[in-house]
């Protein structure tokens, strides 16, 4: 039988943007990927350095506490972080995102560039330049064609 503190790890390593319908947790630096001084004290998680879960656990395995909680996942597009009409793409799992700036005369993490008023000829002169900048520029610019 798996205890409390089985629940209580698996609360401590996920990041701190899940959140969990009937538990309120702390976002802190202390308490998330890959901490592993979790513990369960008074029927509470907490981690070495600060508290982690301010709600008590009822439930006596980790199943159980899986069956009643489906992690969410905050939307990071909510916030509309992409300009010029670009378009915000969550990334599967994750709380990023991407901007698609196709087709709106901008490029960039958050479609805040103008395009070049010559997008292939500046894509085809990145051949000094080092690779990863190359490729980075190449693939921003390719939202100008």
């Amino acid at each position: 039988m798996k205890t409390f503190a089985s629940v209580c790890v698996i609360l401590c390593l996920v990041p701190a943007f899940y959140a969990a319908p009937k538990l309120t947790c702390i976002r802190s630096l202390k308490c998330t990927v890959a901490h592993q001084g979790c513990y369960v004290v008074d029927g509470l998680c907490r981690c070495d350095q600060a508290l982690c879960c301010n709600n008590p656990f009822n439930y006596s395995t980790l199943e159980s506490w899986l069956a009643d909680n489906a992690l969410q996942l905050e939307d990071p597009c909510k916030d509309d972080p992409c300009k010029n009409n670009g378009y915000c793409v969550q990334l599967m799992g994750q709380y990023s995102y991407r901007c698609d700036c196709y087709g709106t005369g901008y490029f960039g993490p958050h479609c805040h560039k103008k395009c070049p008023k010559d997008a292939r000829k500046e894509i085809y002169s990145l051949k000094g330049k080092t690779e990863e900048h190359a490729r980075n520029r190449k693939r921003y610019l390719m939202a100008c064609l």
